[in-house]
């Protein structure tokens, strides 16, 4: 008899645990006014809504591990959601209509949320908490709105948005996670933040691709740890207003090749980057009318290349380096209109080099430190151009080239104080009447200075001034109006000047 009670009992036990393993609940529901709650506490849960008409409500509540559960909502006016708290947890969601509200919460490990809305006026929910999390958001209407939060190392989430005024937030807690947004409309918003923690941080990727008018993109990474960075960051945008930030930054012994990469193609654009760390690079690249890009880098070996190409519009370039090994590229090939290009070096063995097009031109570097280059090339021979370039360089080892053709007015200034410094200046004018003046100062201050100024034709005007040991000097002018003066003040001082 004892024997048979606890058989008995053993086989009632399993037969519980079957049970509680083996909990399913399906809602079909076909008409108006329709609503489903569906609850489960236990393992192994599945949930199926499907609602079909208007006015459709779900909420599904899973409790424990395994659970999944599915959502499907046709009509207008829908609102789903869904809870899954503890492990293995996946949940996918679909509305199809106007004005449909989903929100999906899932807390565990191994999740994965997939959801899809069709119609106006969406908005998406989506929170996951632990590890190895999935999310993926897709909305096809106007006046959208997602927000995407993950929790976690290796996660990964996607947003889809096609229409008018869509809006996008995702944020990222984790090491290694990836974003990735695509913004198709007018008036489209897209921002994800990722921070990054541990003693090692992996580096996070975020990318950002938006076509339309009026668009905004912005990234923020930050890493903490005791070596953090190899983040990336990616916005390209087409169209017309459109504005991107990158920032990467965080707190470290060691930070840096963090790398942020631009590219936007339409009118008025604006590219801001900021990045705080080592061996950063920043890639900038704007082709339309009205550019504007501002990159600040703080660390050491950063490069910042930054290339606008357009008609007609101003194009402003200003970029702030503070730290050792810099190099700044900028190359503005606008044909006509107004360019400005500004270049700021702080450190030593940094690298300048401003390249402009046709058009009035204004560029400026000026470099801090030591083994510094600067070079400057400006072009507009077919068109009168109004043109400035000016090199400032204080330490030693320092060079300074600038060279211009232009049609109408040319100006170049050339300022350095240090050792082994050398100055060269070109300059072509085909004056067609505009202005026609050439300017060229060259003024050095230190040891071993050589200077050149070399100009062409019509007013032209050129002042070298040397104070230091074994300096020379180079004017040569010819035709019109020349007027050429050297002063030098030192020792073994040469002097040519021909006109």
């Amino acid at each position: 008899m004892k024997k048979i009670l606890v058989l008995t009992l053993v086989v009632l036990l399993g037969l519980t645990g079957l049970v509680q393993a083996a909990n399913n609940a399906d809602v079909l529901q076909d008409g108006n006014f329709n609503k489903a709650i569906v609850t489960q506490e236990g393992s192994n849960q599945v949930a199926l809504v499907t609602q079909t008409s208007d006015e459709n409500d779900a909420d599904v509540f899973q409790s424990a591990k395994d659970n999944s559960a599915t959502v499907s909502q046709t009509g207008n006016e829908n609102e789903a959601d869904v809870t899954q708290t503890d492990r293995d947890n996946e949940s996918a969601l679909s509305q199809t209509g106007s004005e449909n509200n989903a929100s999906v919460i899932q807390s565990g490990r191994g999740n994965s949320s997939a959801l899809s809305q069709f119609g106006d006026d969406n908005a998406a929910d989506t929170f996951q908490t632990g590890h190895d999390n999935t999310a993926s958001v897709t909305q096809d209407g106007t006046t959208n709105e997602a927000t995407t939060v993950q929790d976690g190392d290796d996660v990964r989430a996607t947003v889809g948005q096609a229409g008018e005024g869509n809006k996008t937030d995702i944020l990222q807690t984790g090491r290694a996670d990836r974003a990735t947004v695509s913004q198709t409309g007018d008036e489209n918003i897209a921002s994800v933040t990722q921070t990054g923690f541990g003693l090692f941080s992996s580096p996070n990727t975020s990318s950002i691709a938006q076509t339309g008018d009026r668009n905004a993109a912005s990234i923020l990474q930050k890493t903490y740890g005791l070596l953090t960075g190899l983040n990336k960051a990616t916005i390209t945008q087409l169209g017309t207003d459109n504005n991107a930030e990158i920032q990467q930054t965080g707190l470290s012994a060691l930070l840096g090749a963090n790398s942020a990469v631009v590219r936007q193609d339409g009118v008025n654009l604006r590219a801001l980057v900021s990045q705080d760390g080592l061996l950063n690079s920043t890639d900038v690249e704007q082709e339309g009318k009205g550019n504007n890009t501002e990159v600040t880098q703080n660390g050491e070996v950063n490069s910042a290349v930054v290339t606008q190409k357009g008609t007609q519009y101003p194009a402003l370039v200003d970029i702030f380096q503070n730290g050792i090994g810099n190099i700044a590229k900028v190359e503005q090939r606008n044909e006509g209109g107004e360019r400005e290009s500004s270049i700021l070096q702080v450190g030593s063995g940094n690298y300048a080099s401003v390249k402009q097009g046709q058009g009035h031109s204004y560029a400026t570097i000026q470099q801090n430190g030591t083994l510094n280059l600067a070079f400057q090339d400006h072009h507009g021979k077919n068109l009168r151009n109004n043109s400035e370039l000016e090199i400032q360089q204080s330490g030693s080892v320092n060079r300074a080239e600038q060279k211009q053709i232009s049609g109408g007015g040319l100006k170049a200034y050339i300022y350095q104080d240090g050792n082994y410094n050398r100055a060269y200046q070109d300059q072509e004018n085909a004056s067609q009447n505009f202005g026609v003046w050439n300017w060229a100062t060259i003024d050095q201050n230190g040891n071993w200075n050589y200077a050149k100024i070399a100009q062409t034709g019509q007013v032209v005007s050129a002042l070298v001034t040397q104070n230091g040991h074994y300096n020379e000097g180079t004017i040569t002018q010819a035709g019109a109006n020349s007027i050429g003066t050297i002063d030098q003040n030192g020792n073994n001082n040469n002097a040519t000047i021909n006109q």
